[in-house]
């Protein structure tokens, strides 16, 4: 689920997850033609790493303080892509005025602000 082309597939199989050893994958890497010359087999995933993954590589992708207005945005239910801050998530939140979508996990962060964009600009202004 990196950023290095590494994508991963939906798949139901019986084998072991890669990570916790559980029962049931549901997901598989997708094997480029450069991977499969190294001849290494494909990451497999249960449902519950998988989403701990995706909010990782979520995590990672900070906006800039004040790139991102919040409250022009608006619950969509229509598919509209991926996240255009992680690329990770489906669009959840849109502003349709920026044409910018968040994801869930995007959204939260910079409406709480907790380590995002929203807290380092309240920071710098109460300090200035």
């Amino acid at each position: 689920m990196s950023a290095n082309g590494s994508k991963i597939r939906w798949i139901w199989r019986t084998r072991s997850c890669d990570v916790c050893d559980g029962k049931y994958v549901h997901y598989i890497e997708r094997m480029t033609k450069e991977r499969q010359k190294t001849r290494r087999k494909a990451f497999r995933m249960c449902r519950t790493c998988y989403a701990r993954a995706q909010q990782r590589e979520a995590a990672r992708c900070i906006a800039l303080p004040g790139m991102i207005k919040t409250g022009n945005m608006r619950r969509w239910s229509v598919a509209l892509g991926r996240c255009h801050l992680c690329d990770t998530g489906p669009i959840v939140w849109f502003d349709p005025v920026e044409h910018f979508g968040l994801c869930e996990t995007c959204y939260a962060r910079e409406c709480s602000g907790v380590g995002g964009a929203s807290e380092r600009s309240e920071r710098a202004t109460s300090m200035g």
